[in-house]
């Protein structure tokens, strides 16, 4: 399963949200210490709020209660 992860793009996200970090390219041998510090990143992360913002068009949406609004306005659309 951990092949099916885009790496780089977990790496880059965990780092900007300023937690444990993880290596810069998944390790041959995995250990239970980094297992852990992959479950956290993976599992036990809620933005409760917050804003996203698109890299391909800069646009933002906000994060309330931890659901992001990606609903756009009709003048967005």
């Amino acid at each position: 399963m951990l092949s099916k992860l885009k790496w780089d793009g977990l790496v880059k996200t965990a780092a900007e949200l300023g937690l444990a970090s993880l290596p810069e390219k998944l390790p041959e041998q995995i250990d239970e210490a980094f297992l852990r510090t992959l479950h956290h990143t993976l599992l036990e992360t809620h933005i409760e709020q917050g804003k996203m913002t698109c890299l391909n068009c800069n646009h933002v949406y906000t994060i309330m209660d931890g659901i992001p609004n990606m609903l756009l306005t009709e003048d967005e659309v």
